[in-house]
């Protein structure tokens, strides 16, 4: 072989793998994360990619079911049909000269809203790490994503919730205007306990199956299924720092309107998830590099 020839084909190759790195790096993945702001600007700009998402997982949820959304309604009804037979007529909980009924749903669907955001949001990385490994995006969009599907359900839990407060002859009171800013509350707290549980979640699965025990412990922290002012003093004291408890007792204020609203209760709420929102960020963009890199 001449040597014009040798250089020629030395030439060829050498460009070939030049063309190959080149085409390597467009496509990898930059698992660096980015500002706060910069992120929140980003999450912006891709709007469109976040309703496409949400409006996936809203069909996905209640793909290949007979009863489609009416799930969402067969459930909250049947657990309060359920609650009510034990606890106002076997135990007969007081229920503040409410019906049962319409007391126990007031906590039953924000409830159902919130655990069920709750395991959907901290699982998303995981479920979507497939994703995330080969489609650069703004990775706190599956948190959100995952929480604001699950919207439509409390919707209609609530519509539901009103139709049997009428049914039970009761009238919304005009405190019902502010359910909306409470209904918020906890989404955001909602959102601030994904931002926590997503990284570590996708990371170590055990987190999965504590998260499991906890909500079921939770619920019965939560006064949902009995009112708060007929235990004990002191438990009393301690369930007020339940976030959970000031969110509920709001809710049913707004619905109901028989008591005074709970600011003390309240108030820990809004603190509580306010911390959670702050940490949650910073350890959402601290950990979400480790976890594009091991998943």
């Amino acid at each position: 072989m001449s040597s014009a020839s040798h250089n020629k084909s030395t030439s060829l190759d050498s460009s070939r793998r030049e063309s190959r790195n080149r085409a390597t790096t467009e496509f990898v993945i930059d698992s660096k994360p980015i500002g706060l702001v910069a992120a929140f600007v980003e999450l912006w700009h891709t709007r469109e990619v976040l309703s496409k998402i949400i409006k996936k997982d809203i069909r996905v949820q209640y793909k290949q079911t007979l009863l489609g959304v009416l799930w969402v309604l067969f459930r909250p009804l049947a657990t309060v049909a359920i609650f009510t037979t034990i606890f106002q007529y076997v135990i007969r909980f007081p229920a503040d000269d409410t019906p049962y009924a319409v007391f126990v749903m007031c906590g039953i669907v924000p409830w159902m809203y919130f655990s069920e955001a709750v395991r959907k949001g901290s699982s998303s990385l995981q479920d979507n790490s497939i994703i995330m490994t080969r489609i650069y995006f703004t990775r706190i969009i599956l948190p959100i994503c995952a929480i604001t599907a699950s919207l439509l359900d409390l919707m209609i839990g609530v519509l539901a919730l009103l139709g049997v407060m009428l049914l039970y002859g009761l009238e919304p009171k005009v405190q019902i205007l502010l359910l909306p800013l409470f209904l918020l509350l906890m989404y955001l707290f909602t959102f601030g306990i994904s931002l926590c549980l997503s990284p570590p979640q996708a990371l170590f699965r055990d987190v999965n199956i504590i998260l499991t025990f906890t909500l079921t412990a939770w619920m019965y922290m939560t006064p949902i299924i009995y009112p708060l002012n007929i235990l004990p003093q002191k438990l009393q004291s301690i369930l007020v720092f339940n976030p959970m408890t000031g969110i509920v007792q709001a809710i049913r204020w707004c619905v109901i309107g028989n008591n005074s609203l709970n600011w003390y209760s309240l108030l820990v709420a809004i603190a509580v998830t306010i911390i959670l929102l702050a940490v949650g960020l910073i350890t959402f963009r601290n950990l979400e590099t480790t976890v594009v890199d091991q998943v």
